[in-house]
Protein backbone atom coordinates (compact mmCIF):
# COMPACT_ATOMS: atom_id res chain seq x y z
CA UNK A 1 0.00 0.00 0.00
CA UNK A 2 2.98 2.30 0.57
CA UNK A 3 3.90 1.94 -3.10
CA UNK A 4 0.58 3.48 -4.08
CA UNK A 5 0.46 6.13 -1.37
CA UNK A 6 3.73 7.92 -2.17
CA UNK A 7 2.99 8.47 -5.88
CA UNK A 8 -0.46 9.80 -4.95
CA UNK A 9 1.03 12.31 -2.48
CA UNK A 10 3.58 13.42 -5.07
CA UNK A 11 0.86 13.82 -7.68
CA UNK A 12 -1.19 16.06 -5.32
CA UNK A 13 1.83 18.21 -4.59
CA UNK A 14 2.94 18.55 -8.22
CA UNK A 15 -0.50 18.92 -9.77
CA UNK A 16 -2.81 21.01 -7.59
CA UNK A 17 -6.56 20.67 -7.92
CA UNK A 18 -7.51 23.71 -9.95
CA UNK A 19 -11.21 23.05 -9.39
CA UNK A 20 -10.84 23.72 -5.63
CA UNK A 21 -12.57 26.98 -4.61
CA UNK A 22 -9.90 27.69 -1.93
CA UNK A 23 -7.96 30.30 -3.96
CA UNK A 24 -9.62 31.43 -7.20
CA UNK A 25 -6.82 33.88 -8.09
CA UNK A 26 -4.22 31.14 -7.80
CA UNK A 27 -6.38 28.90 -10.02
CA UNK A 28 -6.60 31.57 -12.73
CA UNK A 29 -2.86 32.25 -12.59
CA UNK A 30 -2.04 28.52 -12.65
CA UNK A 31 -4.15 28.01 -15.76
CA UNK A 32 -3.33 31.22 -17.65
CA UNK A 33 0.36 31.78 -16.78
CA UNK A 34 1.98 28.81 -15.08
CA UNK A 35 5.45 30.44 -15.04
CA UNK A 36 4.08 33.44 -13.17
CA UNK A 37 2.32 31.05 -10.77
CA UNK A 38 5.61 29.22 -10.07
CA UNK A 39 7.50 32.52 -9.64
CA UNK A 40 4.82 33.84 -7.31
CA UNK A 41 5.01 30.69 -5.17
CA UNK A 42 8.80 30.92 -5.07
CA UNK A 43 8.51 34.54 -3.95
CA UNK A 44 5.99 33.58 -1.23
CA UNK A 45 8.30 30.77 -0.09
CA UNK A 46 11.24 33.22 0.03
CA UNK A 47 9.15 35.75 2.02
CA UNK A 48 8.08 33.05 4.46
CA UNK A 49 11.72 31.98 4.81
CA UNK A 50 12.78 35.60 5.36
CA UNK A 51 9.99 36.05 7.90
CA UNK A 52 11.17 32.92 9.72
CA UNK A 53 14.77 34.20 9.74
CA UNK A 54 13.55 37.59 10.97
CA UNK A 55 11.57 35.93 13.78
CA UNK A 56 14.62 33.88 14.78
CA UNK A 57 16.79 36.99 14.73
CA UNK A 58 14.23 38.89 16.85
CA UNK A 59 14.11 36.01 19.30
CA UNK A 60 17.92 35.90 19.49
CA UNK A 61 17.99 39.69 19.91
CA UNK A 62 15.47 39.56 22.77
CA UNK A 63 17.40 36.73 24.46
CA UNK A 64 20.66 38.68 24.12
CA UNK A 65 18.98 41.83 25.39
CA UNK A 66 17.67 39.93 28.42
CA UNK A 67 21.10 38.39 29.05
CA UNK A 68 22.77 41.80 28.72
CA UNK A 69 20.26 43.22 31.20
CA UNK A 70 21.02 40.39 33.65
CA UNK A 71 24.77 40.99 33.23
CA UNK A 72 24.32 44.73 33.78
CA UNK A 73 22.20 44.11 36.90
CA UNK A 74 24.79 41.63 38.22
CA UNK A 75 27.58 44.14 37.54
CA UNK A 76 25.61 46.88 39.30
CA UNK A 77 25.00 44.59 42.28
CA UNK A 78 28.72 43.75 42.46
CA UNK A 79 29.59 47.45 42.29
CA UNK A 80 27.10 48.22 45.07
CA UNK A 81 28.50 45.40 47.19
CA UNK A 82 32.08 46.62 46.57
CA UNK A 83 31.03 50.18 47.43
CA UNK A 84 29.39 48.92 50.63
CA UNK A 85 32.48 46.86 51.49
CA UNK A 86 34.73 49.88 50.94
CA UNK A 87 32.44 52.06 53.06
CA UNK A 88 32.54 49.49 55.88
CA UNK A 89 36.31 49.26 55.53
CA UNK A 90 36.66 53.04 55.84
CA UNK A 91 34.36 53.06 58.87
CA UNK A 92 36.35 50.19 60.39
CA UNK A 93 39.65 52.01 59.80
CA UNK A 94 38.18 55.14 61.37
CA UNK A 95 37.01 53.14 64.39
CA UNK A 96 40.45 51.48 64.65
CA UNK A 97 42.13 54.90 64.58
CA UNK A 98 39.77 56.16 67.31
CA UNK A 99 40.49 53.08 69.44
CA UNK A 100 44.24 53.62 68.97
CA UNK A 101 44.03 57.32 69.96
CA UNK A 102 41.86 56.49 72.98
CA UNK A 103 44.29 53.78 74.06
CA UNK A 104 47.26 56.13 73.64
CA UNK A 105 45.59 58.71 75.85
CA UNK A 106 44.59 56.09 78.47
CA UNK A 107 48.05 54.47 78.56
CA UNK A 108 50.25 55.37 81.53
CA UNK A 109 53.79 56.47 80.76
CA UNK A 110 56.49 53.84 80.66
CA UNK A 111 58.27 53.84 84.03
CA UNK A 112 61.97 54.77 84.15
CA UNK A 113 64.57 52.15 84.96
CA UNK A 114 65.50 53.98 88.17
CA UNK A 115 61.89 53.93 89.37
CA UNK A 116 61.56 53.11 93.08
CA UNK A 117 58.76 50.57 92.44
CA UNK A 118 59.20 47.02 91.19
CA UNK A 119 59.17 46.76 87.37
CA UNK A 120 58.44 44.02 84.87
CA UNK A 121 59.91 43.99 81.37
CA UNK A 122 57.86 42.34 78.69
CA UNK A 123 58.61 41.65 75.04
CA UNK A 124 55.75 41.34 72.57
CA UNK A 125 56.42 39.19 69.52
CA UNK A 126 54.22 39.27 66.43
CA UNK A 127 54.93 37.81 62.97
CA UNK A 128 56.28 41.18 61.80
CA UNK A 129 57.72 42.89 64.89
CA UNK A 130 59.22 42.64 68.35
CA UNK A 131 58.30 45.34 70.90
CA UNK A 132 59.70 45.69 74.42
CA UNK A 133 58.25 47.78 77.26
CA UNK A 134 58.48 48.17 81.02
CA UNK A 135 55.45 48.19 83.29
CA UNK A 136 55.00 48.59 87.00
CA UNK A 137 54.68 45.14 88.59
CA UNK A 138 51.55 46.39 90.33
CA UNK A 139 49.97 47.36 86.96
CA UNK A 140 46.95 45.43 85.84
CA UNK A 141 46.75 43.15 82.83
CA UNK A 142 44.46 45.76 81.29
CA UNK A 143 47.54 48.05 81.01
CA UNK A 144 49.19 45.53 78.64
CA UNK A 145 46.00 45.29 76.59
CA UNK A 146 45.74 49.09 76.39
CA UNK A 147 49.42 49.25 75.35
CA UNK A 148 48.78 46.82 72.50
CA UNK A 149 45.70 48.79 71.43
CA UNK A 150 47.87 51.91 71.36
CA UNK A 151 50.09 50.06 68.88
CA UNK A 152 47.13 49.45 66.57
CA UNK A 153 45.94 46.04 67.74
CA UNK A 154 42.16 46.10 67.78
CA UNK A 155 40.22 45.31 70.91
CA UNK A 156 38.99 41.72 70.48
CA UNK A 157 41.18 41.55 67.34
CA UNK A 158 44.08 39.58 68.80
CA UNK A 159 45.14 36.88 71.21
CA UNK A 160 48.09 37.26 73.57
CA UNK A 161 49.87 34.07 74.60
CA UNK A 162 52.31 33.58 77.44
CA UNK A 163 55.16 31.12 76.92
CA UNK A 164 54.76 28.95 80.02
CA UNK A 165 52.17 27.94 80.89
CA UNK A 166 50.75 28.70 77.48
CA UNK A 167 47.53 30.62 77.93
CA UNK A 168 45.66 33.42 76.17
CA UNK A 169 45.98 36.41 78.49
CA UNK A 170 43.06 38.13 76.74
CA UNK A 171 40.74 35.57 78.31
CA UNK A 172 41.91 36.35 81.85
CA UNK A 173 40.54 38.95 84.23
CA UNK A 174 42.00 42.30 83.10
CA UNK A 175 42.11 43.46 86.74
CA UNK A 176 44.73 40.92 87.80
CA UNK A 177 48.23 42.32 88.47
CA UNK A 178 51.23 41.58 86.29
CA UNK A 179 53.17 40.44 89.34
CA UNK A 180 50.56 37.78 90.17
CA UNK A 181 50.73 36.57 86.57
CA UNK A 182 54.55 36.22 86.94
CA UNK A 183 55.19 38.02 83.65
CA UNK A 184 58.61 39.56 84.42
CA UNK A 185 61.13 39.08 81.57
CA UNK A 186 58.41 37.30 79.60
CA UNK A 187 58.03 37.18 75.81
CA UNK A 188 54.37 37.24 74.89
CA UNK A 189 53.20 36.18 71.43
CA UNK A 190 50.59 38.25 69.64
CA UNK A 191 48.30 36.45 67.24
CA UNK A 192 45.76 38.43 65.23
CA UNK A 193 42.29 36.98 65.04
CA UNK A 194 41.12 36.08 61.53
Amino acid sequence: WMNTLLPSVLDVLLSPNVDSPANIDAKKMYISNNNLYVEKNKELARLRSNEKVKMEQNKAYEETKLKDKEIAEEKMLKEQMEEQRMKLEVEDEKLAAEEKVNAQSALTAEPDLDCKEELVSIRFRSPDSLIARRFLASAKLSEILIFLQSKGYRKDGFQLFSAWPKRDLCTLDPGVSLLSLKLNQETLTIKKNP
